[in-house]
């Protein structure tokens, strides 16, 4: 003689926080202009001149391009926090990893954002200085031959400083920036949680066990 059973199969609730599109967008929004400030203001300090144009013109440009990938940096951070910190009962946990992880990973957008344009400006201004020094070896043609450096140096002497002193500042100037994007994104992230709460997640989706019928 057999009997049935219902059995309730436990429910997965690994993957039941669902993650909130506008808060993606706002945190992509205001992360892609913040640190566009910082990247504006380096590029319009130590930048070359052939880039100069209006700073708030590039800024708006230069963010508002930037957005897609800001977005795409949050998203990656909330998908990653949810598979270590979503099964936690603790909204203090769950948001705090969350946070961390928005801080880290858009900070190095915006530093590599940082490193691209100091690249780049290296590279216009090396070409600033080496058509200085093709200028200047054309006007002396007819001067006297400079003095050959016995240690083997080169003619490059004053131009290779001058591109190494370039590229020292540039260095300077984006470690500098490293630092600066860490701290802003760090208040900034703290500012938006504390605006929209516990809105990086949507509310979790209720779901009832599945029976399961067990034959005796």
């Amino acid at each position: 003689m057999s009997s049935q059973q219902t059995i309730e199969r436990p429910v997965d609730t690994r993957h039941q926080l669902r993650v909130s599109w506008s808060t993606v967008a706002v945190f992509a929004v205001v992360l892609a202009f913040v640190d566009g400030v910082v990247v504006t203001s380096l590029q319009g300090a130590v930048g070359a001149i052939e880039r100069n144009r209006s700073p708030v013109d590039r800024w708006l440009r230069d963010s508002t391009l930037m957005i897609p990938v800001y977005a795409v940096a949050v998203l990656v951070a909330l998908l990653v926090a949810r598979r270590w910190v979503g099964q936690s009962r603790h909204a203090v946990r769950r948001v705090g990893g969350a946070a961390l992880l928005i801080i880290l990973i858009c900070s190095a957008v915006g530093f590599a954002e940082v490193a691209n344009s100091s690249a780049f400006d290296y590279h216009l201004q090396t070409r600033h200085l080496d058509l200085m020094d093709e200028l200047n070896h054309s006007h002396s043609a007819d001067a006297e031959p400079a003095p050959v450096d016995l240690n083997g140096a080169g003619p490059c002497i004053e131009l290779c400083a001058a591109k190494r002193a370039t590229l020292r500042l540039h260095l300077r100037a984006a470690t500098y920036a490293s630092g600066v994007l860490l701290l802003i994104n760090f208040v900034v992230v703290a500012w938006l949680l504390l605006l929209r709460s516990d809105r990086l997640w949507l509310p979790r989706v209720a779901k009832r066990p599945v029976p399961v019928l067990a034959t005796l």
